[in-house]
């Protein structure tokens, strides 16, 4: 019975990781493609993303030899969650704190919805359908005085 308590632990902890590699990953290749964020906030996330999911493998590992993969993936667990992940956060919270500050950068987040239309387009994807749907609401609510469809907060 313990063993079965401390396998299904260990399948939750592993599936955290795995999501959080998943995560880190996409917004990083994402942050690589648009443009959105600077570039060296994509390669921590790919670092801590790849981290994550090298983590995600030694805690499976833990099947095979427990003593040894308990250690070295705490110690994973521990760079990743208390060193990488944190900084990736409060750079992420000093980058958008500048942008609030210029409008240039404002600028450019504001309209990062429209250059995701346009590399949708290019490939061909459907995905324009929602954006323009959105577009259109925001118009809706601009006449109505709210100024939201002005790109005015």
């Amino acid at each position: 019975a313990d063993f079965i308590s401390q396998s299904s632990s260990l399948w939750l902890f592993a599936l955290d990781e795995l999501l959080l590699s998943i995560g880190l990953i996409a917004v990083a290749s994402a942050t690589f493609r648009f443009g959105v964020l600077p570039t060296w906030h994509g390669y921590i996330g790919a670092g801590a993303g790849t981290l994550a999911f090298i983590n995600f493998a030694l805690e499976l590992a833990r099947f095979g030899n427990w003593r040894l993969f308990s250690v070295i993936s705490g110690i994973s667990i521990a760079f990743v969650g208390f060193i990488l992940q944190p900084i990736w956060l409060a750079l992420l919270g000093c980058y958008l704190a500048g942008t609030a500050d210029s409008g240039a950068n404002r600028q450019s987040l504001m309209t990062s919805s429209e250059r995701f239309e346009d590399s949708a387009a290019k490939a061909g994807d459907d995905d324009d359908a929602m954006f323009s749907g959105a577009a259109a609401a925001d118009v809706r609510l601009g006449a109505a005085g709210d100024h939201v469809g002005d790109g005015q907060l």
